[in-house]
């Protein structure tokens, strides 16, 4: 995928009474030409959010998934967690997506809403617990006397 056509950055957005987000132009755009509107929303095992995918992205990842060996109970979990409650969705002609109420409750997401653009997909985050989330990361930072980004940085040679 082009670096032009990967989502960075953190952008608002808000939630309407009916479920429905309005993606920010600069991501609907990406989207435009990935997938002409089409995404995958799911759920993340990890973190009370939601995974945004234009299509041709989650096909590839949902072939992997499908694809791991799965006599492992933690895989068959990532799987029926990820995979069972992924949701094709459309772009409205406004820019807009309509959140199931299954995968807005998961991720705890009220009205204000925080997007985390991260390469080929956009995390949607209630913005209380994106904060929170961050708040605890830098709290952890400043404990441990081990950077944690270290390794990272050893690998890539970058300086973060």
């Amino acid at each position: 995928m082009p670096d032009a056509l990967k989502f960075q950055g953190i952008a608002s957005a808000t939630l309407d009474t009916k479920g429905r987000m309005a993606l920010p132009a600069r991501h609907r755009e990406i989207v435009a030409d990935l997938s002409e509107g089409a995404v995958t929303v799911t759920v993340s095992p990890y973190d009370p959010c939601l995974g945004l995918y234009p299509r041709p992205v989650w096909e590839k990842l949902r072939d992997k998934l499908e694809n791991l060996p799965n006599r492992r109970t933690s895989v068959r979990r990532i799987q029926q967690i990820v995979l069972g409650q992924a949701v094709n969705l459309e772009l409205d002609g406004s820019g807009r997506l309509l959140l199931p109420a299954k995968l807005r409750e998961w991720a705890e997401l009220d009205k204000r809403l925080c997007l985390v653009g991260l390469g080929e997909k956009i995390e949607i985050w209630d913005d209380a617990n994106w904060n929170e989330t961050m708040q605890s990361f830098r709290k952890d930072l400043e404990e441990n006397e081990e950077d944690p980004l270290s390794e990272i940085q050893e690998l890539s040679g970058l300086s973060i």
